[in-house]
């Protein structure tokens, strides 16, 4: 077999490697489990056979990851691991299956209540029928329906990428990592770890932001450590290292560098969130001593799992064999006082590496990086985490950098143009091309709701008066109703002018939140906001106190005229909907406050809430369009995922065109295009080129969904096309509208080649005033 073409990076791995007294015993009963459920004999296909299944070492895997279980326990861990790879070559190695609906069907041997399971058919579905029977027992409901979404999430992960591996496209770095996430075993794997180690996580935080971000750092540090291994062993699709390699044009041994630095930011991202954010969390929610406990020994065993996970790579020849090890170095230690979550690391059980050099740090050590009060230390690149753009080619490479990129938002220092570059007027960067296979129109009636719409915030408070937030000369240029108009082109006169009072409103949220919360760093005066916004949306029609401000006044309108036209139901579900607006404000508050640039994944999920065009604009969609579309067919996986793609889309398009906005008028972390660059450690162009990319995979995703996914009918078909128009819409909104353009600019950008766009359709209005927001520039500024 041919050598790896690099030599292995340095790894950065906080804890040791420690090794189950039971692992034989599991190796054993691992075989004969496996024989007898068919995973080693499948009627001539053989996917495994019984010396492949042997060099696989899987009853090592577990005995490392699990190191503290009992024999049966280990047993049974043993064989969810034996499942989820058999699962994954089945996957990759049958192709002409009808794959689709054999996974699909696998989610009848996960009931969540006492559903009884159909008779297998095959070694998968009778694997995964037995050990759901051994596992359930003892299990809480939330912690059953927690693992059997998970389940579901890995095998339509695997889905998607034997997908996207025969389609032979390799995605872009982000996009590679959110599917990693679905198809890998990590993410999956935590729920065995609870079980493991009787570390059930409380209901009351089980589904918290903090959790979440612990698991995506896990998840993504477990997952590139692999890739680092099984390079020879994967496409592209599935290997972290022939994704940059061929998405960034660099070499190998650039691209496992680069890789391993994303590792390693992400191992420090864990420590950080274990360290800083899960003891908060716990105070928050009241839990008492025995659920505390029950969370760390969460965490720890999550350690253990990252620990050995990665000495199972050196050992096991899954995939290849493992590159060539870098002469050994070392990682200077910090200290800091000692946190709530303590380290897993068992000095007197640890087992050496077999093969790789290891740098290993304690966890407290990588806590240092959250504090404010940080400074730069050599091997870092602290510029790229502020956002400034190094002089170097768009997509070349940049020096392998042992600590990782950067977690923190420096605001002192805005970001500038790459030297020399060729620039769109108004960017420090070239607009790329958006690739938009649809055409915009429209709506006939934008210049009434242009006035209605001027009038109400007028009305409300929102320009030109005490406590308002734009002047009217800005107002006029922002142009809300004309963005309505061309994302919702065939609404009636009535409720378009509805929408674009409704945008207004949530415009006026988020800059409420920068003007007011974010100049003084005020999560308190925040959260307090944020408090007193449900009595604004009484679901039972009474009355409201009186509103303090211009968003309240705003809320209190809008829900007056909206809500006693809906069910019940389509009710309480669209002020939950509002309120996760104000919540995504919240949490891109607290990033900027605690100058936290977050994980670019983490950042785009949260922003469908708060720029409101996840779950609060699919719910006005449906009143603007007056479709009665059943509730378990808008809450199935394919409608959520077509939704997500559709969000994803609307925000990452602003965050191309608002980067000068928010990154140096408001100086905020919360941006894609930032979160991109410092994940990744590139230049600016090339973040704009990866979102672009990403924009890019989203309408694909999209059509692929509605292709191949999503039951048939009318009122299905006026939806998506609703949302193609929404999505085509507000591409022409942004590329021709003035919100989000330094107020010295006066060139009006280029049209993109592919949105199919009209001239006429790029606004000309004059550049904004110097007011309306100036005020909290200049609170930032000083």
């Amino acid at each position: 077999m041919a050598a790896h073409p690099y030599e292995l990076p340095l790894l950065f791995q906080p804890d040791f490697a420690r090794l189950s007294p039971h692992a034989a015993t599991a190796r054993e009963r691992s075989r004969s489990w496996a024989t007898e459920m068919g995973l080693l004999d499948r009627r001539g296909t053989r996917i495994w056979d019984e010396p492949a299944f042997e060099s696989m070492r899987i009853a090592l895997l577990a005995a490392y990851c699990h190191p503290d279980t009992s024999p049966e326990e280990l047993d049974l861990l043993t064989g969810w691991h034996a499942w989820r790879l058999w699962l994954a070559d089945h996957v990759r190695l049958v192709p002409e299956r009808p794959a689709r609906a054999y996974l699909d069907g696998l989610a009848r041997f996960t009931p969540e209540g006492s559903a009884r399971v159909p008779a297998p058919a095959d070694p998968g579905e009778r694997a995964l029928a037995e050990l759901w029977a051994r596992t359930v027992p003892g299990t809480s409901p939330g912690w059953r329906r927690r693992f059997a979404a998970g389940t579901r999430v890995l095998v339509r992960g695997l889905l998607r990428e034997r997908d996207l591996l025969a389609g032979g496209r390799v995605p872009n770095p982000i996009e590679y990592v959110a599917l990693r996430r679905g198809s890998g075993t990590a993410s999956w794997a935590a729920g065995l770890i609870e079980h493991a180690l009787a570390a059930e996580l409380p209901a009351e935080i089980a589904g918290t932001r903090p959790i979440g971000m612990l698991l995506d750092a896990f998840a993504d540090a477990v997952h590139l450590c692999g890739d680092l291994y099984s390079y020879r062993g994967e496409g592209a699709p599935g290997n972290g290292v022939v994704v940059l390699e061929r998405f960034l044009g660099c070499d190998p041994q650039t691209a496992a560098d680069r890789v391993n630095d994303l590792r390693t930011s992400r191992l420090r991202r864990f420590e950080n969130t274990a360290l800083t954010e899960l003891p908060a969390l716990m105070e928050e929610h009241g839990l008492d001593a025995e659920q505390r406990m029950r969370v760390v020994r969460f965490v720890r065993g999550l350690r253990e799992y990252q620990a050995g996970c990665r000495e199972w790579h050196e050992r096991c020849g899954r995939r290849t064999e493992p590159p060539r090890p870098a002469p050994s170095a070392t990682v200077p230690s910090a200290t800091v006082p000692s946190a709530t979550v303590p380290s897993a690391t068992v000095p007197s059980a640890t087992v050496p590496s077999a093969t790789a050099p290891t740098a290993t740090v304690p966890p407290a050590a990588v806590a240092v990086t959250a504090v404010p009060a940080v400074t730069a230390v050599p091997g870092t690149v602290p510029a790229q985490a502020q956002g400034a753009v190094p002089a170097q080619a768009p997509g070349a490479a940049t020096p392998s950098r042992a600590q990782g990129p950067a977690l923190l938002w420096a605001p002192g220092d805005a970001p500038q143009p790459i030297p020399g570059a060729v620039v769109t007027p108004g960017f420090p960067f070239l607009l790329p091309d958006f690739h938009m296979p649809w055409t915009v129109r429209l709506n006939p009636h934008h210049a009434a709701a242009h006035r209605a719409s001027r009038a109400w915030a007028d009305e409300m408070g929102m320009v030109g008066a005490t406590g308002g937030l734009w002047s009217g000369d800005r107002f006029e240029a922002m142009e809300f109703a004309r963005w309505c108009a061309m994302t919702n082109p065939g609404a009636p006169a009535e409720l378009l002018e509805l929408m674009a009072l409704w945008f207004t409103w949530v415009l006026a949220l988020g800059d409420h939140f920068v003007a007011e919360h974010h100049a003084r760093a005020d999560l308190v005066a925040a959260r307090l906001f944020a408090g007193r916004l449900p009595l604004f949306m009484p679901l039972d029609g009474g009355a409201t106190p009186e509103p303090g401000g211009c968003v309240e006044r705003g809320l209190a309108d809008l829900w007056a005229r909206t809500a006693p036209h809906l069910p019940p139901g389509r009710r309480s579900g669209l002020r939950d909907e509002v309120l996760a607006c104000c919540a995504g404000n919240l949490w891109q508050l607290g990033n900027s406050v605690r100058r936290r640039i977050p994980d670019p994944i983490d950042y785009i999920e949260t922003s469908r809430a708060a720029k409101g065009a996840g779950g609060l604009g699919a719910r006005l969609l449906l009143v603007i369009q007056r479709l009665e579309l059943p509730d378990e067919l808008l809450d199935s996986d394919s409608m959520r995922e077509l939704r997500r793609a559709w969000a994803d889309h609307i925000g990452l398009v602003n965050d191309i065109v608002s980067y000068r906005l928010e990154t140096e008028v408001e100086r905020q972390p919360n941006n894609g295009v930032l979160t991109v660059g410092s994940f990744l450690g590139c230049d600016l162009q090339t973040a704009v080129d990866i979102v672009n990319d990403q924009l890019t995979a989203c309408v694909r995703s999209f059509e692929r969904i509605v292709r191949d996914d999503l039951a048939r009918g009318a009122e299905v078909a006026a939806y998506v096309e609703g949302l193609r128009d929404w999505m085509c819409g507000n591409i022409a909104w942004h590329v021709g509208n003035r919100r989000y353009l330094d107020p010295g600019a006066r060139a009006v950008p280029r049209v993109p080649r592919n949105t199919g766009l009209p001239p006429g359709l790029v606004s000309a209005a004059p550049a904004p005033s110097d007011q309306g927001l100036q005020a909290s520039r200049d609170r930032v500024a000083t």
